[in-house]
């Protein structure tokens, strides 16, 4: 709220377009934010994914706004999978947790600092189809209506691809997630959008009709 930003104003010091680059309003898709849930079942997703890499690399470490989207699986920057558990304990992240005041790149449940967590594996294949739908999510010609189909279809990939799994891309693990995103690059030709809707998708969300395209480019 502008009572909340005022404060933060007078209070912290920062600009409000600081305020607003750090808010979940700014250019984040809110269909493909993972749910805050009230448990972190084995293979369920968790709200919060993060890079140990990226949270050792901080001087002051923090968690990054795309870290909260379903279709984010790896990090840019490591060439890794992102987790959403503490290795230590297995349970969720809940840096909001906290019973005392600590750095939030400690586990609030064991204290396990995630910085340490060891790198999760993931294909290159799989990390570029995460760079690609994060370029397409960002694309400025794109009307409100085409996004809204696109989105959609993103979060039934686990329904395409994987055998015994149904249900939204937003109700999975990271770990689960990483392996849609590994079994939807290694198909040929994997379509978001069918034959009769390229004609009206404008790139880079059209796809291509010929069959000798990996999934790994999606456009």
């Amino acid at each position: 709220s502008s009572d909340i930003e005022n404060l933060l104003r007078a209070n912290a010091g920062v600009s409000h377009a600081q305020i607003v680059a750090m808010t979940l309003a700014s250019g984040i898709p809110t269909e493909l934010l993972l749910p805050l849930r009230n448990s972190g079942r084995r293979g369920t997703s968790t709200w919060l994914q993060y890079c140990p890499q990226c949270l050792a690399g901080d001087e002051h470490p923090y968690f990054r706004r795309s870290w909260r989207l379903a279709t984010k699986v790896s990090c840019r920057h490591h060439r890794c999978g992102l987790r959403d558990r503490c290795p230590s304990c297995q349970r969720r992240i809940e840096a909001y947790g906290q019973s005392k005041l600590v750095p939030q790149h400690f586990c609030v449940h064991c204290g396990f600092d995630l910085r340490k967590a060891s790198k999760v594996i993931i294909s290159v294949a799989a990390h570029l189809v995460d760079y690609r739908i994060d370029q397409m999510c960002r694309g400025a010609s794109v009307t409100p209506e085409h996004q809204r189909v696109f989105l959609a279809r993103l979060l039934q990939i686990p329904t395409l691809v994987m055998t015994h799994t149904s249900g939204s891309l937003l109700n999975f693990s990271s770990s689960t997630r990483i392996r849609c995103f590994e079994k939807f690059a290694d198909r040929v030709c994997v379509r978001i959008m069918r034959d009769d809707d390229s004609a009206v998708w404008p790139s880079p969300y059209r796809a291509e009709s010929a069959g000798n395209r990996r999934a790994n480019t999606l456009v």
